[in-house]
């Protein structure tokens, strides 16, 4: 009993995760895990009292509201580069004549742009911040699409979407985990993805109506999303 009560003490005195994650007791004596960010440290929840007692917003929880609604139509864009893959394929193999083996490719390089993105997305937090993922992700974006729309040889094409899927990969990890480190995270993780949800809806409809109705060539959707990042 003395052995568990002093390990108890110990846990207690010395907060796992450098004083994020706190340990609390219940009315057991049992030690359990509390939330990973309390009330005091999330900006989402903290609130300022008001002359007559009531609570208001403070400017820092407003920022916050902000920069998540920015996360959120950052996840919109991501879903209209994502889901015009398919309608996009059979122009490019007549663009290109390629065969299906050759245009393929298009859905390989993905895998490389994530992979490359989650090996230094720890890096930029530490040198640039979350600020520096708001840059690089959107700019990968916009210098992808911007290439892309000057239909350029297929090898350089393909090279714009390995870059387009590394600031995907960026904001799509950063965002993610930002979101659930939040209070109540999975609601705002499913704002995120609700988010999402409607730029990969709206986009295959969106494309589709310019290449069916408008008459427009697939390179011509790329001066479309050039634009949204900005």
């Amino acid at each position: 009993m003395v052995r568990q009560g002093s390990r108890q003490r110990h846990y207690e005195q010395e907060p796992l995760l450098d004083s994020v994650v706190t340990s609390q007791s219940d009315s057991n004596g049992s030690s359990r895990i509390a939330s990973p960010i309390g009330p005091e440290h999330n900006p989402l929840i903290n609130r300022s009292p008001t002359p007559n007692g009531t609570s208001a917003a403070s400017p820092r929880r407003i920022d916050v509201r902000l920069r998540f609604a920015a996360a959120v139509f950052s996840f919109a864009v991501l879903g209209l580069f994502v889901s015009t893959t398919g309608v996009i394929i059979p122009r490019l193999e007549s663009y290109y004549q390629l065969s299906d083996l050759h245009v393929s490719v298009v859905f390989l390089v993905p895998l490389l742009g994530y992979v490359w993105a989650a090996q230094l997305n720890s890096r930029i937090h530490r040198e640039l911040g979350q600020r520096g993922i708001a840059v690089i992700g959107p700019l990968c974006h916009v210098v992808s699409a911007a290439v892309a729309a000057l239909h350029p040889p297929f090898p350089v094409y393909i090279l714009s979407v390995a870059l387009n899927v590394f600031g995907s990969g960026l904001l799509d990890g950063s965002w993610c985990a930002w979101a659930g480190a939040m209070e109540n995270a999975s609601t705002m993780q499913g704002f995120l993805h609700g988010g999402f949800s409607i730029g990969a809806a709206a986009g295959p409809a969106m494309a589709g109506a310019m290449f069916d109705y408008g008459g427009a060539r697939w390179f011509e959707w790329y001066y479309v999303l050039v634009l949204q990042p900005i």
